[in-house]
C-alpha cells in the first residue's frame, strides 16, 4: 500500500523509553514553510481573540466555583527513572510572546528565550526541569492538588518512595501508601486524594481497594491494614486496574 505524501508519518517508538522522547527540548511537530505574505494584523487580531477568551473563561469558572483544572504547566515523572519534565501551557502567556515576536524585526536578536522560541514556532516543548535523587516508581499516578498545583506522585512496586509531592520546586516525602500498588486511578477533592482498584504486582492480583490520603494530616485512610478488625468505610464492587 503506498502511502500518502500529504500525510504525516509518526514518528519512530523506541523501545527502550517510556513516556516522552528521550530529548525533551525537540519538538515532534514538523516544521512548515513560511506562506509568502502573512497577515499581521489579522493573526494579531485572532491571538488578542484568544488572550481575551481564555481570560473570560478562567474569570467564568471562579466566578461560578468550576472544577476545572487551570495549572499552567504539565509535569512528567520518569517511570522508574530521576528525570522531570515540564510543558508549558499557558495560552495566555503564549500568545502574548507570538504577538511581541510579530512585533520584533525578523532579523534582531532576541534575549527573551521564550519570545524567541514563539518567533521558531515552538511553543509547546518539553524541557528538562531537574532530576530526583532517589528513583520514582514504575506505572506511578500523578493527581494534581488544584488548590497549590501540587503534584504528587502515587504508587510502589518494590519503590520505598510510594508518596511523593512536588511543589515545582522542591520533592517531599510523604506517610507512605498503606499498600504497594500500581495501575490505579486517582481523584483529588477538597483536600482528599481518593484512590481506586490496582494490580498487586506480588499476588499478580487486581484490587478493589480505595484508600484516601489527607493532605492536612499526611495520613491514609480506609485501609484493611490499618483497621485491627480490617474493615473499610468502602471500597470497589469489582477488583479492577
Amino acid at each position: 500500500m503506498q502511502q500518502n505524501p500529504n500525510q504525516m508519518s509518526r514518528p519512530m517508538s523506541n523501545q527502550n523509553f517510556i513516556g516522552v522522547p528521550p530529548n525533551m527540548t525537540q519538538s515532534t511537530h514538523q516544521s512548515h514553510e513560511m506562506p509568502e505574505f502573512v497577515d499581521e494584523e489579522e493573526e494579531e487580531e485572532q491571538q488578542n481573540n484568544i488572550v481575551t477568551q481564555a481570560e473570560l473563561f478562567k474569570s467564568y469558572s471562579e466566578q461560578n466555583a468550576l472544577y476545572v483544572n487551570q495549572c499552567l504547566n504539565i509535569f512528567w515523572f520518569e517511570y522508574g527513572g530521576r528525570k522531570i519534565g515540564k510543558l508549558n501551557m499557558d495560552i495566555i502567556k503564549i500568545n502574548q510572546n507570538k504577538m511581541r515576536a510579530n512585533q520584533q524585526d525578523q532579523d534582531s536578536e532576541c534575549s527573551d528565550p521564550d519570545v524567541e522560541a514563539a518567533r521558531q514556532g515552538k511553543h509547546y516543548v518539553w524541557r528538562g526541569v531537574g532530576k530526583f535523587k532517589d528513583e520514582f516508581a514504575a506505572h506511578q499516578a500523578v493527581v494534581i492538588d488544584t488548590q497549590n498545583d501540587h503534584f504528587y506522585i502515587m504508587g510502589c512496586n518494590g519503590n520505598k518512595n510510594s508518596n511523593l509531592r512536588y511543589d515545582q520546586k522542591t520533592i517531599k516525602t510523604l506517610s507512605p501508601m498503606p499498600c504497594e500498588k500500581t495501575f490505579f486511578a486517582t481523584v483529588f477533592h477538597d483536600g482528599i486524594i481518593y484512590t481506586f482498584g490496582g494490580y498487586d504486582a506480588y499476588d499478580k492480583i487486581q484490587m478493589n481497594s480505595s484508600e484516601y490520603y489527607n493532605i492536612r494530616k499526611d495520613k491514609w485512610f480506609n485501609s484493611e491494614l490499618l483497621n485491627p478488625q480490617g474493615k473499610t468505610e468502602f471500597k470497589l464492587h469489582q477488583s479492577r486496574s
